[in-house]
């Protein structure tokens, strides 16, 4: 589990965010070429979460969330990508997505 306030995170790489691994921040900024945030397999409830209390920004080439992940922000959420993959999972917000 990562938690913290301002999270800023740049890969040159993949983010994998993997089985019931947690990702939590006030503030998350995410720049990766891709990001994925994936559940082991559908059969399981355990999964992945990016949760973000405030913002959320992802800036990929890529996002995967699946089986069962959460992307949440309980404010606003940016993801700019060339492709978004939503494969039964959930991407939550309460306020905008831009």
């Amino acid at each position: 589990m990562i938690n913290g306030g301002a999270v800023k995170l740049t890969l040159t790489g993949t983010f994998l965010n993997l089985g019931a691994a947690r990702f939590y921040g006030d503030d998350i900024l995410i720049n990766a070429v891709n990001v994925k945030n994936h559940g082991d397999s559908l059969d399981t409830k355990e999964a992945p979460t990016v949760a973000a209390r405030q913002k959320m920004v992802i800036n990929s080439q890529t996002v995967d969330n699946d089986n069962h992940a959460l992307l949440l922000s309980l404010g606003d959420i940016s993801i700019v990508a060339d492709t978004v993959n939503n494969h039964s999972a959930t991407i939550e917000l309460s306020t905008v997505i831009w």
